[in-house]
């Protein structure tokens, strides 16, 4: 819910999505229809693959800051005792 309230975190993610879905979709231009040979499917799976993980990284990075700044909230509840275990 933090993340949601963030508008730059939001636009960053926003904007990193958008970027690489323009070069992974220049990149890989008309491949889904060319499956002729075992080669294509890997091609395009290895699309699929690098997308997805270049997206995690990304978004991954770019949620950093909030985290470190959550972290100090977190810490500060818990010495006053906020969190207790079931």
């Amino acid at each position: 819910l933090v993340y949601w309230r963030s508008p730059e975190y939001n636009l960053v993610r926003l904007l990193f999505t958008t970027v690489a879905a323009i070069i992974l979709g220049t990149v890989f231009w008309d491949i889904g229809s060319k499956r002729t040979s075992t080669q294509d499917l890997v091609t395009v799976m290895g699309a699929l693959y690098s997308a997805c993980l270049f997206l995690g990284v990304s978004n991954a990075s770019s949620v950093q800051p909030i985290v470190s700044i959550e972290r100090t909230v977190f810490y500060r509840e818990k010495a006053a005792g906020m969190y207790a275990p079931i």
